[in-house]
This record gives C-alpha cells, structure tokens and sequence, in this order.
C-alpha cells in the first residue's frame, strides 16, 4: 500500500510540475567552450596552439600572451554577435529576451506573453480588463505640485520652500569645500 501512495505522490509532482511550465519554453545562450567551438572552426587553429600551449607562436610572429588575447577577445566579440542575433531572433518570434540571464522565453499551448511571462489568454484578456481607464480620464486633472520654474521660491508651498533652502545650503557647502 505505502509503494502505491509513494508512486501516486511520485506522479502527481511530476504531473504538476509540468503544468506549471506547460505553456512556457524557455532558451538560454550558453557560451560554448573556446577551444570546441571556436579554435580551428571560427579562427585559424595557430593562434589557439600559441595562445593556449605557446606552440607555433613563432610561424605566426606572436607571444603567447599577445595570441590569448587576440583569441579571447575575438571570441568575445563571436559570442556578442551570437547573443544579439538570438535576441533579434527571440524578439522577431513574439518571446521576451532576459538580457541578464540571455535567455528567450516563448509561449507555448496557446498562452500569451504578457510581460516576461506566458499566460493563458482569459488571463490576460482579465489584465487588460483591470488595466482601462475612465473615459474622462484626461479631463479631470488638477496640478499638485507648485515644484516650477515658472514660480518664484517665495510664492511656492512651504514644501517647496524647503527644497529650495536645502538646495541652497548644498550648493554653499560645495562651494565652500572647494575653497578649502
């Protein structure tokens, strides 16, 4: 009876683990290794024998040290151009590009993205529901703050008063740390 609970439990996470992300398929840009993917197939495999074992440094006329880094920043610049063309293309899909972690999230199922993250569309249909405005919205404002250049510090608030006085004081306190 305790395996039959165990593997129903079992089965019921793993099912509702893969709900959560039903509707979500996201892919990250990993940097593939230097020496796999780069040395011998994106640049001549010379300056990767020199730069990583100081070997045939003297066929290309280089130290070992001006060859790592011409490797390494070229294969910066590789990976720059390959970061940007899986935004371009992530972005050209309808997916949201996490520019900190490189990755594209798409949705999947029929869910839409609504920000970073994919939902089903009654739930978006309800975000955009909450998100209108009244129809007299633009005719009803007043303005709050008297913070303008078009007011004199004198005629402003006591707030804004303040601020100037503050200001002020700061000013004075740089100017006078500067004489010192």
């Amino acid at each position: 009876m305790r395996a039959l609970v165990a593997s129903f439990t079992i089965s019921f996470l793993l099912v509702g683990v893969s709900l959560v992300y039903a509707g979500t398929s996201v892919q990250e840009y990993e940097v593939p290794d230097v020496r796999d993917a780069y040395c011998g197939v994106e640049i001549q495999f010379q300056y990767c024998k020199c730069a990583f074992h100081n070997d045939l440094c003297g066929n290309l006329g280089l130290e070992q040290s001006s060859a790592s880094s011409y490797v390494l920043d070229s294969f910066r610049e590789w990976n720059r151009e390959r970061i940007q063309r899986m935004a371009e293309r992530c972005l050209a899909e309808g997916g949201h590009w996490n520019k900190g972690e490189w990755s594209c999230t798409t949705c999947t199922n029929g869910d839409v993205l609504v920000g970073a993250r994919c939902v089903a569309p009654q739930k978006a249909e309800e975000k955009d529901k909450k998100c209108e405005l009244p129809q007299d919205f633009e005719l009803g404002w007043e303005k709050y703050s008297d913070i303008d250049d078009a007011i004199a510090p004198g005629d402003a608030s006591f707030e804004v008063g303040e601020y100037h006085r503050v200001h002020n004081e700061i000013v004075d306190m740089i100017a006078r740390a500067q004489t010192l």
